[in-house]
């Protein structure tokens, strides 16, 4: 460990390659003059394999020339250090970059993310403090509210039916405490129009803007319950059906028929 940094080090091109995919590392000073392999065509090998691509990449070289840094640029660098170097300048360097490629990271994640958030076919929002931070466009479907910023602000309790509500808080309260997904469970929810509808929701704590803060993953069961409904209705027919003909059989079924001696007199 040096400066903070755990250090691996290769002596020739075709090691170099073998331990960035090993190691994966955060960063990888490269120098352009190695055995077997120099430095540009392990840079361009690095780029052109999907795992390491993103990996950021300082060339290090004693080559100063415009055609140098152009075939770095060319091959995939991300910065130079030219020798001899200033260990402070290089390590202001690494600092630089790795600081840049967690930002690019961060900003790639939230990217997907939002993508995702946006296009889930289930409703989706982000409470902190109980209140709605985030909500996406299906969960705002379900909530009958149009404008995005409609729920933004309200009490997550305020889109859950007056009957539910007890139950729904102490089981939020209970995922923040423990910190653990759990799900899911069914409620009701109540939308704009007031009309209550039954979800199955799931849950699970995240940080929000450096807060405790829960993901809660809304489903809307109101077709999956009117089947439910429609199929129990169709069993117990069958079963008054079933018994039904079962008594018709006997009442037609002279066997079925006893007469007593006094009957028969």
């Amino acid at each position: 460990m040096t400066q903070g940094y755990h250090l691996e080090f290769a002596c020739n091109g075709a090691e170099a390659l073998a331990l960035a995919a090993e190691a994966a590392p955060d960063l990888i000073l490269l120098d352009v003059m190695m055995p077997g392999i120099d430095g540009f065509e392990v840079c361009r090998r690095i780029r052109a394999d999907t795992r390491l691509a993103e990996i950021p990449i300082i060339l290090v070289t004693a080559l100063d020339d415009p055609a140098s840094r152009l075939l770095g640029i060319e091959a995939g660098a991300d910065d130079f250090v030219s020798k001899p170097f200033d260990r402070a300048e290089l390590r202001a360097r690494v600092r630089t970059v790795t600081r840049l490629n967690r930002y690019r990271k961060m900003v790639a994640e939230r990217t997907r993310f939002e993508q995702l958030f946006a296009l889930s076919p289930d409703g989706v929002m982000i409470v902190e403090g109980g209140l709605i931070r985030l909500a996406n466009p299906a969960l705002r479907h379900m909530l009958e509210a149009g404008d995005g910023e409609a729920v933004l602000g309200l009490p997550i309790l305020s889109v859950v039916a007056p009957q539910s509500r007890d139950a729904c808080s102490a089981w939020l309260d209970a995922i923040l405490a423990e910190g653990r997904r759990t799900g899911p469970v069914e409620s009701l929810l109540i939308g704009a129009g007031g009309t209550p509808f039954p979800a199955q929701m799931t849950a699970g704590r995240l940080e929000w803007d450096q807060a405790p803060a829960l993901k809660v993953i809304v489903r809307d069961v109101t077709e999956q319950k009117k089947m439910q409904e429609q199929q129990l209705r169709s069993q117990r027919l069958e079963s008054i059906g079933a018994l039904a003909g079962g008594i018709a059989h006997d009442l037609n079924d002279p066997r079925g028929v006893r007469l007593s001696r006094d009957d028969r007199a």
